[in-house]
């Protein structure tokens, strides 16, 4: 994973984000992102067409970090789980459901 490199003279915090489109999340995808996740100390994790996963919130639990999810509609490519550190807390403001006639599926956080 390349990562830009910010001086030591920067005074603003820096979050690490990752976005993954995963067509499906399954476990051994979910095995790779943990250590993703790991190694790479992210502060967010945002999957998209995570499909049936994100309607199961008992599945695919990071125990360093909170979950929210956006359950998949009737579209096969849809359905987005968001990872966000325990520290700093994030809030799922408003998450738009996707129809069959919807062409986007987003959700606005406050973090």
């Amino acid at each position: 994973m390349n990562q830009k490199i910010f001086s030591k003279t920067r005074t603003k915090p820096v979050f690490k984000i990752s976005f993954w489109n995963t067509g499906g999340l399954t476990n051994g995808k979910f095995t790779e992102l943990k250590t993703i996740v790991l190694n790479n100390d992210l502060d967010l994790l945002d999957i998209v067409e995570s499909g049936a996963a994100a309607d199961n919130e008992e599945y695919f639990n990071l125990t360093s970090c909170q979950k929210f999810g956006l359950k998949h509609s009737r579209q096969i490519a849809s359905g987005i789980i968001i990872f966000v550190k325990l520290s700093p807390k994030a809030k799922l403001i408003s998450p738009f459901q996707m129809t069959t006639d919807d062409k986007l599926q987003f959700v606005e956080m406050h973090i």
